[in-house]
């Protein structure tokens, strides 16, 4: 079994004589979350198939036939999209509010160095109160 878009590959087991099958069992978990795409006035409802298998083999299992087995069910988290373009204005207040940020730590460090070397000083030199 292969799927190379899905990179899915799989090869049958066989027994240690190398002819007879080993007994599997497949599972396949598919899972549908509902989601909504909104761009601008379009409106996209769309469902995404989300999933992943697991194979078994069980030496308890009668006859060398494989089982296929599915599980779907749907998710109960709707995934909801929306693109909006920032505007010229929001970008430069944002790119403000970072520099301003900025300079604010670099001010606290600053005055925290200073504090810290003109209390070494002091202290080298007797001049503690």
């Amino acid at each position: 079994m292969e799927h190379p878009c899905d990179g899915i590959s799989y090869k049958q087991e066989y027994e240690a004589d190398g002819k007879t099958v080993k007994p599997s069992k497949t599972n396949f978990y598919m899972v549908a979350v509902p989601s909504y795409f909104e761009k601008g006035f379009f409106k996209y409802h769309v469902y995404q198939l989300i999933s992943s298998f697991e194979t078994t083999h069980d030496p308890n299992m009668v006859g060398p036939d494989p089982i296929l087995m599915f599980n779907f069910e749907f998710s109960p988290i709707t995934e909801y999209i929306n693109q909006n373009k920032q505007g010229v204005i929001e970008f430069l207040i944002s790119i403000c509010a970072i520099i301003g940020g900025v300079y604010t730590i670099a001010g606290i460090v600053d005055s925290v160095i200073h504090r810290s070397v003109s209390y070494v000083f002091k202290s080298s030199i007797g001049k503690l109160e």
